[in-house]
């Protein structure tokens, strides 16, 4: 769904089309493409900068809109073909908001696809190949193989592995595509195996001298099969960050899941509707939530 506040700040950058399952909000590139023919001082630049930068951290948490989150990340990518990457020295921390709303992007082909964003501040040495492979390929390349291969293969072999567009622009029409594709696959109507979660551990830590009793809760997770049926896996975080990853199920008359082709972990559903999960020789038993 589209929030009541999000439409009243910004639903002139905004068209609401329909997809199944409700509105979604779809950036207005010639809206957007107008709201840059205004930047022509500094002053506007950095104005134009601050304004995404608060609306990206505003919505944040349990408040995350995606579609203000895709919102974001096409201006963004406009704003970085008409004028290239935002000069921190003269925008200050709201330059900051390049990174951010790429990393707080959700949607993995989208993110790949906007991917020319972080590749030009490694060029131009704003991030180091150490927060490059760790802090921004290593959600994408975890989507799809098991280990720390982020760490240790050449990087031009990672950007083909993971598909990662290298151009010195971003196709802004493909881009919208992708969303739009990703944003409906969301919105299919799917079949839920079920819905887990672990029991809360219990920790006590010091504070001021006297012990701090401590209770961590897990966030659910989800299996489900889309349209065509293949099951995926979905982790419910408060925040709606994570999206689905598809499983692999070797045996089809059984209910064994795997992430990865060969390693863990390895999620089995059992005759009670609990749910087993291994995890680097570790197994644990998820209740079923109702």
């Amino acid at each position: 769904m589209v929030p009541q506040g999000f439409l009243s700040c910004l639903s002139w950058l905004v068209t609401v089309v329909f997809l199944p399952g409700g509105l979604f909000a779809q950036p207005d590139t010639a809206a957007i493409a107008r709201q840059l023919d205004g930047l022509v001082s500094i002053e506007s630049h950095r104005a134009w900068w601050t304004e995404v930068y608060q609306t990206d951290q505003i919505w944040r948490g349990h408040l995350t809109v995606d579609s203000l989150d895709n919102l974001n990340l096409v201006r963004v990518a406009m704003y970085f073909n008409r004028f290239g990457l935002p000069d921190k020295s003269l925008i200050g921390q709201p330059a900051n908001a390049v990174r951010l709303v790429w990393i707080h992007n959700k949607y993995p082909r989208t993110t790949a696809w906007t991917f020319p964003l972080i590749l030009e501040r490694y060029r131009h040495r704003a991030t180091t190949e150490f927060d490059l492979r760790d802090y921004y390929l290593r959600s994408l390349y975890r989507r799809q193989f098991a280990g720390e291969g982020y760490r240790t293969r050449p990087l031009g072999e990672l950007f083909r592995t993971l598909d990662l567009n290298t151009a010195q622009r971003i196709d802004i029409p493909q881009l919208l595509t992708l969303i739009t594709e990703e944003e409906a696959f969301l919105r299919q109507p799917v079949e839920i195996l079920g819905t887990w979660q672990g029991d809360a551990t219990r920790d006590t830590l010091p504070l001021a001298g006297q012990p701090l009793a401590l209770e961590f809760q897990d966030d659910p997770i989800r299996i489900f099969r889309d349209s065509s049926g293949a099951p995926f896996l979905h982790r419910l975080y408060a925040d709606g960050s994570h999206y689905p990853q598809l499983l692999i199920q070797p045996d089809p008359t059984q209910p064994v899941f795997r992430l990865y082709p060969q390693d863990d972990p390895v999620y089995i559903l059992l005759d009670n509707g609990d749910l087993e999960e291994r995890i680097n020789g570790q197994t644990r038993v998820l209740s079923k939530k109702d």
